[in-house]
């Protein structure tokens, strides 16, 4: 069951990133007066930056994924595996031409490239990439080693975002994924963002007078009363708290979606879709969650197949990585 339980979060993962790209940092309003309702693929015609691409295309958030997946494979799970990855996927991938990295990461690696430290070359980024690529590492890194589970974390962050803001999203994220993973209980899968996001002071990362992202999920858990229906809850995501391209927007709001409607994968997807901001990037992370946590996806089986059909995805090969990763006692290097 296990390969096959990574095998629909993966696919959860990149559906969402599938349905979100076309919508990507458009506003809230301009998504509504364009494609109405979103009940599968959008269009990226009407796309502010990937009007290029065909229905159903994925983007970083995926490609990263899987190029980390495979240098886990082949070096362990390490800051040099991951910088080995990105480095890869960049020159095989084409991210530049088609605007698929974004600006912390390119400045980091191109950094690191020209004989920067990866201890050094992310110092002060804040932005997404950290939690965007932390699928790879939670499932990968053995179920409740929360210890191992940090330092993988920490370990794939560090090249392009050392920041406690960005590592405070990527941990809690990262800890909610390992959770679900083995967990059906939804109050030890809160747990575990927290335990995790608290992980971020340990690194002694620069630290700024940013919102935290812990912060932002215990306001909204105080306040959920407070909401009728989901649009409300859209429209305070996006409004209020946020819905743009850094770690401590980006993570909330994930994880929002996914307690406010845990057993909907596909609910969870199309209205991350419709937030504005990073819509892929949230719709990506909320999809995996929610698949984790019911241990499946309800996603139209068309969808699916159209996605893995035009980026030419094969995922059994990703879920066999995941569950010996997983499984795996070894020490993992540095």
């Amino acid at each position: 069951m296990a390969k096959e339980l990574f095998i629909r979060a993966l696919e959860a993962f990149a559906i969402g990133d599938a349905v979100g790209l076309p919508t990507e940092f458009m506003t809230r309003d301009e998504i509504r007066r364009v494609y109405t309702e979103i009940d599968g693929l959008p269009n990226p015609k009407f796309s502010r930056f990937h009007s290029d691409l065909p229905a159903g295309s994925i983007s970083d958030d995926t490609e990263q994924n899987l190029f980390l997946l495979d240098a886990f494979r082949e070096k362990g799970i390490s800051t040099e595996a991951t910088v080995y990855a990105l480095l890869k996927w960049i020159e095989e991938s084409r991210a530049v031409e088609k605007k698929f990295i974004g600006p912390s990461s390119l400045k980091s690696l191109r950094a690191i490239q020209s004989g920067e430290s990866p201890q050094k070359a992310g110092y002060g980024n804040t932005t997404c990439g950290s939690v965007m690529r932390v699928l790879s590492a939670s499932l990968c890194t053995p179920a409740k080693s929360w210890d191992q589970l940090a330092t993988h974390i920490y370990w794939t962050t560090l090249p392009t975002h050392f920041s406690e803001s960005a590592l405070e999203a990527a941990l809690g994220f990262g800890f909610a994924l390992n959770a679900a993973a083995e967990s059906t209980c939804l109050e030890e899968i809160i747990s575990a963002f927290f335990a995790g996001a608290a992980k971020s002071k340990q690194y002694g990362a620069p630290e700024f007078s940013i919102p935290s992202t812990a912060a932002r999920v215990r306001f909204f858990l105080g306040h959920q009363n407070r909401f009728y229906d989901r649009d409300q809850i859209a429209e305070y995501l996006s409004d209020v708290q946020g819905t743009g391209l850094y770690a401590n927007e980006v993570s909330p709001s994930a994880f929002i979606l996914f307690l406010t409607s845990p057993n909907d994968c596909w609910d969870n997807i199309r209205l991350a879709a419709t937030l504005g901001g990073d819509t892929d990037t949230i719709a990506a992370l909320a999809g995996a969650l929610t698949a984790l946590y019911n241990k499946g996806h309800n996603i139209p089986g068309p969808v699916v197949d159209r996605v893995l059909s035009i980026n030419r995805l094969h995922l059994e090969k990703y879920g066999e990585i995941i569950s010996a990763l997983r499984a795996s006692k070894a020490t993992f290097r540095v």
